[in-house]
């Protein structure tokens, strides 16, 4: 499905990039405050190892020190990992709700009869055409621009869009599968994988 239906503004750039940038400041953030408690623990322990047996109470000083810092820094990697999945939901949740007003508006029916058009079928029997229950009102039209085909409901199909099958053959032109490859493409140039 050509993705570019759901044309990004440049409003939704700006809330890509204000998710990224939302989410490197946490990170900064995140990891700058780790770094001065580590900071701050070892000069702890520095100035305690004053006594008589510096190196060994020393040593067992810092190796605490670290592994509390470790453990810090995993707690904050987590934090950071889970409140970067609450932004990508969000953004996913924006554009599945885009692709909801785009099946519920008034130019829905003739973006269905392109992408039918769109597509070299034979004309004939055996052709179906796979619709949501909400678009069967829709049927009539696209049997009409394709003679021969079938319209049937598809509970699967949740956004809207169609399945064309042929023997053998189906091809998915849904909301639902664009929805799908547009998580791919995001993860893949993103490197958001959460």
């Amino acid at each position: 499905m050509d993705f570019k239906l759901l044309h990004i503004t440049g409003r939704d750039n700006d809330f890509k990039e204000a998710v990224m940038e939302t989410a490197r400041g946490k990170a900064k953030s995140i990891l700058h405050s780790a770094e001065k408690k580590r900071a701050k623990a070892l000069d702890e322990a520095r100035s305690h190892c004053a006594e008589a047996n510096h190196d060994l109470i020393a040593a067992k000083y810092i190796r605490r020190t670290e592994q509390n810092f470790s453990s810090v820094a995993q707690q904050k990697r987590r934090e950071l990992l889970l409140y970067r999945n609450e932004l990508v939901k969000d953004l996913f949740k924006e554009v599945s709700a885009r692709l909801a007003d785009l099946a519920a508006g008034k130019e829905y029916p003739a973006w269905l009869l392109a992408r039918l058009e769109g597509h070299s079928l034979p004309t004939g029997k055996g052709v179906e055409i796979a619709l949501r229950t909400a678009d069967m009102p829709h049927a009539a039209a696209l049997e009409k621009a394709l003679p021969g085909c079938k319209a049937t409901p598809d509970d699967s199909i949740k956004l809207g869009g169609f399945n064309l099958r042929l023997a053998n053959i189906r091809y998915d032109d849904t909301l639902d599968a664009a929805l799908e490859d547009g998580k791919r493409a995001f993860f893949a140039r993103s490197r958001l994988s959460v």
